[in-house]
């Protein structure tokens, strides 16, 4: 039987460290360039960033950028400008100009997506979820093959849930 792993994390050997200066640099070419950034040459510019440490830095420190929940009237939004132009997560980012692509297609994917089913996980689903856990581990992806219509982070979250609430079972086996 293999071990489960709850928190999967990769390893960082240093910190990123980031100066006022490359602070500075990311917000003035994010407001010198009005519709996509380069993020490849604007790393070239930094020392020892990439083009994902870049945009991950932009979208923390641009107070433009919303943070938290999604308020009903964003919800409403992104429904309409999904109807309209597809899951293009780029391009309705920047429509919404608050929220990252990442932010946008998480909310979808995992609230609004109306073909997600949102009923209780039965005693069957919960079996499967642990058969395959023990197939494929943490790799949740794959597990959407046999749940079509539950989210991926549902689908881990009721794992998480099964496994808890097993361990503190004195009778489970």
């Amino acid at each position: 039987m293999k071990k489960a792993v709850f928190f999967i994390r990769k390893l960082r050997k240093a910190k990123i460290v980031w100066t006022r200066e490359e602070d500075e640099i990311i917000l003035k070419m994010g407001v010198y360039c009005k519709s996509k950034i380069d993020w490849e040459n604007l790393s070239k510019l930094l020392i020892n960033k990439n083009r994902y440490q870049s945009f991950r830095r932009y979208c923390l420190i641009n107070p433009k950028i919303r943070k938290g929940r999604f308020s009903s009237e964003e919800d409403s939004k992104l429904l309409k400008l999904i109807n309209i132009h597809g899951s293009n997560w780029n391009l309705l980012s920047l429509m919404f100009k608050t929220r990252t692509p990442k932010q946008i297609k998480n909310r979808f994917e995992n609230n609004l997506d109306p073909n997600l089913k949102k009923e209780k996980y039965t005693k069957d689903d919960d079996r499967l979820i642990m058969e395959l856990f023990h197939i494929f581990e943490n790799k949740w992806s794959k597990y959407q093959n046999y749940f079509p219509t539950r989210s991926l982070k549902s689908i881990k979250n009721r794992f998480l849930k099964i496994n808890f609430s097993n361990k503190q079972s004195p009778n489970f086996q």
